[in-house]
């Protein structure tokens, strides 16, 4: 077997694997979008809780209003495509029911 062919059959073996937890949030929704970037930032607020050697409080909670601001100006976003607290308010209703399935 030629060097190439070998290296072929390699990449087609391959499995991509996220190597923290942030980049698996990001990664493991079918449909790219919106709710994938918000998922991202509240695991990388966890990942700097106290308790997970950071600096934020581990009883922190952050409001639907406060992260919204937070992920628009994150993103830098046009006002007609601002965040609203809404959105928020259902990607967090989404993410409980997932847990409790």
């Amino acid at each position: 077997m030629a060097h190439r062919e070998a290296i072929g059959l390699d990449v087609e073996n391959a499995e991509v694997v996220a190597n923290e937890l942030a980049t698996a949030a990001v990664t493991e929704s079918r449909k790219p979008g919106l709710s994938d970037y918000v998922k991202a930032m509240l695991v990388r607020i966890e990942e700097n809780t106290v308790s997970s050697h950071g600096y934020i409080p581990d009883n922190f909670t952050i409001s639907d209003a406060a992260l919204t601001s937070l992920v628009s100006c994150a993103l830098d976003l046009d006002v007609d495509e601002l965040v609203d607290a809404g959105f928020i308010k259902r990607f967090r209703q989404r993410q409980r029911a997932v847990k409790s399935s």
